[in-house]
């Protein structure tokens, strides 16, 4: 099932009350584009919202990758927007974002590979992430002379602290898995062939709870 039937750049699936998310974009390593910011990340929050079928989310990316960010493309042309179009984007964004990240259900962040700028700050939208060997984290923003955005400065703070964030966003390195974990970021460090089903396992132990309460 697509949130947008017009392309396939995400797939999303609802199975014994688990919502499967997947950036489906593999030839660009999943950045997002500006169909799936505009379309589907508002569908996919309206979609969980309200569905009562729905007890919790996984998002992942295909293809060996979980999301190199931002699209690049969609930057293109943006000098020459006045700037309150360009603020008015980036609200919307902020505000989709907000509210996944404070969906009143649990959501679980599948990482492999690469999760950089925009996909970092996806994957800290989720209430639990688990991660691959493979995995790799860097917030790049500072490198192409951007301010953080998707919401990250507000999460990644909350996560680790505020000096800790304040260097990852100064320095702009990139990290694996055991620095990852030793920052608390990532839950359990899974297999490439186990990370997504360990990732439903766990969404519907959580969602036992939640139909319970319900």
């Amino acid at each position: 099932m697509h949130l947008n039937p017009s392309h396939q750049d995400t797939l999303f699936e609802v199975k014994d009350g688990i919502a499967v998310f997947t950036l489906n974009r593999p030839q660009k390593m999943n950045a997002i584009s500006q169909r799936i910011f505009d379309h589907d990340l508002p569908k996919l929050v309206d979609r969980v919202e309200k569905d009562d079928d729905i007890c919790a989310l996984v998002i992942s990316g295909a293809g060996g990758n979980f999301c190199s960010g931002a699209d690049v493309i969609r930057m293109q042309g943006s000098e020459g927007k006045p700037p309150e179009s360009r603020n008015s984007g980036l609200r919307k964004t902020l505000g989709v974002l907000y509210r996944l990240i404070n969906l009143p259900k649990p959501t679980i962040a599948a990482v492999d590979g690469i999760a950089f700028g925009g996909g970092f700050s996806l994957a800290m939208t989720a209430d639990i992430m688990l991660a691959t060997p493979r995995a790799r984290f860097c917030l790049v923003f500072g490198r192409i002379g951007v301010i953080q955005d998707m919401a990250i400065a507000y999460t990644l703070a909350r996560a680790m602290g505020e000096r800790r964030a304040k260097e990852l966003a100064y320095t702009g390195r990139s990290f694996g898995i055991e620095e990852a974990k030793n920052l608390g970021l990532i839950k359990e460090i899974c297999s490439k062939e186990e990370l997504l089903n360990r990732d439903i396992w766990m969404a519907k132990n959580i969602a036992k709870g939640y139909g319970e309460a319900k």
